[in-house]
């Protein structure tokens, strides 16, 4: 550091002794282990990143595939047109071959004609065989694609019994979402969509609020029946796409649309907007992920996450589907011991609290990025047709 930092520290053990910075010592050497387990921690994230960029550009292949399938289908249809007129011009050829011989003065035209018809649907033919062929190895590829889809979808299913357990007890959920009620006070229809057990429903009930909830997991929709909860089994997507329009006042979705594709949460949104009357409330809650740390632990523990979204990015999908008041509210945050100590400055030399500052303003930093909220709400509300600012405006 220097000889003006040697000089500081012989100031400083004058000042207040060795006893101080053994302290000081001890806490840095704390920080420092701490810094390198995050750097090791960071790592793996940027691994589970690759892993999901990986599995994107997977899914990606398979709908292309899909999409070449379907031009492959018409390609063989079309194959097929053209053999079919091949073989028509074919027996055209034997019929005009009987008329010619009885009409030789149009022999040698219509000789040409077909002399140069027929080599140019043979040559035309030939490139449809080709092309069939090559469709047929993508198809082949596209078989094993499929199988890979269906191995990871089984996984999934064979993982839901656990991934039940790992919700938590069922008190601990209503507490949690217990701070959402107030935002559909007054309405009088209300649907939770992937409705799990039932726990918000429980709570819409007992404020007096009609509600009902859709869900694909008969086991969990078995237990919200068995509590006298208003349930339907279902795709979410495929239910909302069939319900009229502003149909409810009060759209809830928590911890699903981080199970879903990018695109499906916008189709999400949209129809959210659509069936919602004027002024409507939505609700939409998923994992944080400017919180690091849930990268590393709740996150990548379910294979069934499609990817992060981030706050802002579901903002502006709400924003653009013609929602408005669009608020952000954070919540469940890791316990306080589980943060990064400061550094006690109070008894420190005048000298050292500048640096003590520093340090203690990069702990701060750390502390919001790997120990803030673990989950967020987006809340919004359904604009009225006077609010809504024409496109071009």
């Amino acid at each position: 550091i220097g000889a003006p930092g040697r000089w500081v520290r012989r100031q400083a053990i004058r000042a207040i002794g060795a006893d101080f910075f053994e302290r000081q010592q001890r806490q840095l050497e704390a920080l420092v282990a701490k810094i390198d387990a995050v750097s090791v921690r960071c790592e793996r994230q940027r691994a589970h990143a690759e892993d999901a960029a990986r599995r994107a550009a997977e899914e990606w292949a398979a709908e292309r595939q899909a999409l070449r399938g379907a031009m492959g289908e018409i390609r063989q249809q079309l194959g097929r047109a053209v053999e079919e007129a091949i073989e028509a011009l074919r027996q055209s050829q034997v019929e005009t071959q009987a008329a010619l011989d009885r009409n030789a003065a149009d022999h040698a035209q219509m000789a040409s004609l077909f002399e140069h018809l027929v080599p140019s649907l043979e040559q035309l033919s030939a490139s449809m065989r080709q092309s069939n062929e090559r469709l047929e190895m993508l198809w082949r590829g596209a078989d094993r694609m499929w199988g890979f889809l269906h191995e990871e979808q089984e996984m999934i299913e064979r993982f839901t019994p656990f991934f039940d357990q790992s919700r938590g007890p069922e008190e601990t959920i209503r507490e949690h979402q217990r701070r959402y009620v107030p935002e559909f006070a007054g309405k009088r229809r209300v649907v939770d969509l992937g409705c799990g057990r039932g726990e918000f429903l429980e709570l819409l009930r007992g404020a007096g609020i009609e509600a009902e909830g859709v869900d694909i997991d008969k086991t969990l929709l078995g237990v919200c029946e068995s509590k006298g909860l208003k349930v339907t089994q279902s795709d979410l997507l495929d239910w909302i796409v069939g319900q009229e329009d502003e149909s409810f006042d009060g759209v809830f979705c928590a911890q699903v649309v981080e199970h879903l594709p990018l695109g499906a949460v916008d189709r999400l949104v949209a129809h959210a907007a659509r069936v919602l009357v004027p002024g409507g409330r939505l609700v939409l809650e998923t994992l944080n992920p400017t919180n690091l740390n849930v990268f590393m632990g709740p996150y990548w523990a379910d294979p069934g996450h499609r990817q992060p979204i981030h706050p802002w990015t579901l903002t502006v999908m709400c924003q653009t589907r013609g929602f408005m008041e669009n608020r952000v509210v954070y919540s469940a945050p890791p316990p306080p011991e589980t943060w990064l100590p400061v550094f006690e400055s109070g008894d420190a030399p005048e000298q050292a609290r500048p640096m003590l500052e520093r340090l203690n303003r990069i702990v701060h930093q750390l502390n919001d990025s790997l120990y803030g909220p673990g989950q967020y709400a987006v809340i919004a509300r359904r604009a009225r047709a006077e609010e809504l600012i024409p496109r071009g405006q």
